[in-house]
């Protein structure tokens, strides 16, 4: 079968609050893939904070709500859509300090000018590991390899806690099903490669390559939690 000449789309999970966008995001495409996870948001907490374990840490925000400041990458980034996340499911009240980038909220969360961050692992790791910066938990279903001792949040008792940033393959709405299933057996094939899986684990990704419908689902759940969230913080979009 000759590969179609409309080619698939590679994109991630991406937040952004746009009010009139130029397609439908469900309409306009058929998904092929979700094809990565990554190995989830670590909750990392300056050393100050008295807290040693996500249960300490969510005791102490619930006795003091409004007064832990956390740091996103701005208004509807990843970042602070992750926090809110984690304070509906953990009935918790922490404070949005939006920055213009990652990279000043990792700097004053350092520096002890902010008191935690949801942090991509890899951003993390190397604070983590140099004491400037405490792991508490881990977003995502499964610890991390390079974390192992540090659990994750879910299994550390916030119950439905999960998120994880993603990549996946869409087609333009119409494309024929033949297509769709043949780009989506290659892309299982390929996230199966040891050498391929060796270089996304070092960039802290963890395969997946799942059915259409599987992402279908997947796509329907992230729609839904997100609208919650701009609900829950009271965003509009622009």
């Amino acid at each position: 079968m000759p590969l179609p000449k409309r080619r698939p789309t590679a994109t991630r999970c991406c937040i952004r609050l746009i009010k009139n966008l130029p397609y439908d995001p469900v309409k306009d495409f058929v998904p092929v893939s979700l094809l990565l996870r990554s190995v989830g948001f670590v909750l990392a907490v300056h050393p100050s904070v008295p807290a040693r374990s996500v249960k300490e840490f969510v005791a102490l925000a619930r006795a003091h709500p409004g007064t832990l400041n956390y740091g996103s990458g701005g208004i509807g980034n990843t970042m602070h859509f992750a926090a809110e996340q984690f304070s509906m499911a953990a009935g918790t009240k922490l404070m949005h300090v939006p920055y213009k980038g990652s990279g000043q909220a990792v700097v004053d969360l350092v520096g002890g000018r902010i008191e935690l961050c949801f942090l991509s692992a890899r951003s993390a790791l190397a604070h983590v590991r140099a004491g400037k910066l405490r792991a508490l938990g881990i977003s995502a279903r499964e610890r991390w390899s390079e974390l192992p001792d540090v659990p994750t949040i879910e299994e550390a008792g916030v119950k439905g806690f999960v998120t994880a940033a993603w990549y996946g393959f869409w087609f333009p709405a119409g494309t024929p099903n033949e297509y769709v299933t043949r780009i989506n057996t290659e892309a299982a094939k390929a996230m199966e490669d040891p050498a391929t899986r060796r270089k996304l684990v070092d960039e802290g990704l963890v395969t997946v390559a799942s059915t259409p419908q599987a992402f279908v689902t997947a796509i329907a759940e992230e729609i839904e939690m997100n609208r919650k969230l701009v609900a829950r913080i009271g965003l509009t979009p622009q």
